[in-house]
C-alpha cells in the first residue's frame, strides 16, 4: 500500500518557490538601505480647513454690502419721473430690484418690479444711496 503525502510535503516546493521569488525581488539586506523619516516635529500639516499656501500676493479685502452703500457712483443728481417703476428706480440706482423693494418696505411700501412708486418715496430711497432725486415730468 502507497503512503500517501501530507500538506506539508506537497507544498513545499511551491513554497522554496515561493521564498525565492520574494527575496528576489527585495534583493538581500546588503543591498536595501533603511529609509530616512522625517522627525515628527519637522513634518508640516496643512490642515483641511486651511488654503494652501499659492506664494502670490495677499487677496484685497472683499467688499461688503455696508461698504457699497456708502459709495454713490456719481453723488450727483438723478432724474426722476413723478410715478416711476420700481424697476427704473433701481436701474437709476444702479441697484437690484430686490434691495429697493426692500428698502420701500422699510417705509411701510409693499411695491412688486412692475408697479409705480411715488416722486416722495422714490426720493427717500435716492437720499438714502447718496443721490439727489430730481422730478421730471
Amino acid at each position: 500500500m502507497r503512503k500517501r503525502a501530507n500538506a506539508h510535503e506537497v507544498n513545499a516546493p511551491i513554497a522554496s518557490l515561493f521564498h525565492m521569488m520574494h527575496h528576489w525581488r527585495r534583493g538581500t539586506d546588503a543591498q536595501r538601505q533603511p529609509q530616512k523619516r522625517m522627525p515628527h516635529s519637522s513634518r508640516q500639516r496643512v490642515h483641511k480647513t486651511q488654503p494652501a499656501p499659492t506664494g502670490g500676493p495677499p487677496r484685497p479685502p472683499k467688499k461688503t454690502a455696508r461698504g457699497l452703500e456708502d459709495q454713490s457712483p456719481d453723488g450727483s443728481r438723478i432724474p426722476i419721473p413723478d410715478p416711476v417703476p420700481v424697476s427704473d428706480l433701481a436701474a437709476a440706482l444702479a441697484r437690484k430690484p430686490f434691495q429697493i423693494i426692500a428698502d420701500l418696505m422699510e417705509i411701510g411700501l409693499f411695491k412688486n418690479v412692475r408697479e409705480a412708486v411715488a416722486f416722495d418715496d422714490a426720493s427717500k430711497i435716492a437720499r438714502k444711496y447718496g443721490f439727489e432725486a430730481r422730478k421730471v415730468g
